[in-house]
């Protein structure tokens, strides 16, 4: 089972590469990073809009014996939009104005720690949020 974003970054990553190519410059490559964070951050925005939940829906096709509030899965997804579209507006700026090491680095491991530090303190915060929401 391919997940639609798996498919939507190799038509990118095909896409962008032919750019380069065929215009000689690598600035169409490195943006796959901005495009990829800015679609997913932009989706679940939108996801968010129509009322729906892709973590919702996961847990009805994966069900557990402890579900997560759907109050806290529309917060967690709000926030990981954010994070996607902030980071993909930022690796736009990186492969913009960057060396191409430092883009190298944000296209992998530096993506890895954001990612872990807004993991992080995104449960600092909703253990926070849910003991004043009375949800424990």
């Amino acid at each position: 089972h391919v997940h639609k974003i798996s498919k939507f970054n190799f038509i990118i990553l095909m896409f962008l590469g032919a750019m380069s190519l065929l215009g000689d410059e690598g600035i169409w490559f490195k943006l796959q990073p901005c495009f990829t964070g800015v679609g997913v951050g932009s989706f679940l925005f939108y996801q968010r809009y129509k009322g729906q939940s892709i973590i919702a829906d996961m847990q009805k096709e994966f069900p557990q014996k402890v579900s997560i509030p759907a109050k806290l899965t529309k917060r967690i997804e709000f926030h990981m939009g954010i994070f996607m579209f902030s980071y993909g507006l930022f690796m736009a700026g990186v492969a913009v104005k960057a060396s191409t090491d430092y883009w190298l680095f944000f296209r992998t491991a530096g993506f890895y720690i954001c990612s872990a530090i807004f993991l992080g303190v995104e449960v600092v915060y909703m253990r926070r949020w849910v003991r004043h929401n009375g949800l424990d």
